[in-house]
Formats: C-alpha cells, structure tokens, sequence
C-alpha cells in the first residue's frame, strides 16, 4: 500500500517535534536530522523545516486568538496595582 504525500509531511512534522522535545537541536540545526533519516537533500529537508515552523507559528496565532476572544467569567474585574482610587488629600 503506497502512503499518500499527507502521511510523509506527518511523519517529518512528528519527527521534528520529537526532535525538539528532545531538546538536541533547535529548528536551524534539525535540516542535517531530517537529511539522515529521511534520506532528503539539504534542499528538501530545508523545506520541510520551514512548513514546520509555518505550521507551528499559525497554530500559535490561532491559540493567541483562541484566548483573547475567550469570554471572561463574570464578576468584579481586578484593578491593577497602582490604578486604585484617587488620593484625596494633595501632597505638599
């Protein structure tokens, strides 16, 4: 059974997580990785590097999206610290 091109980027994008969980290379340095275990050239294994990290920065602005449209529970909201009440009396 032939795997369709989705299942090989799947299998680059686990890797490159795994990779770097695994905290032995950042992303610039994964390319020399993904070229020995794939079997890729510099060329293609660059790409796969940089859909990863297109990925992986678009899934962090929906997040970002995800949390500021996210309701605020309902109550008194927090002043923060030096924004309180104003003095009344003048200092002189």
């Amino acid at each position: 059974m032939k795997k369709s091109p989705g299942d090989r980027v799947q299998r680059f994008h686990n890797f490159l997580r795994r990779l770097r969980a695994g905290g032995r290379s950042n992303m610039y340095g994964a390319v020399p990785y993904l070229m020995r275990r794939f079997d890729l050239d510099r060329e293609a294994a660059f790409r796969v590097v940089c859909d990863w990290v297109d990925a992986q920065d678009a899934a962090e602005l929906v997040g970002a999206v995800t949390e500021a449209t996210r309701p605020r529970p309902l109550g008194r909201t927090p002043v923060p610290a030096g924004t309180g009440r104003k003095r009344s009396r003048t200092r002189g």
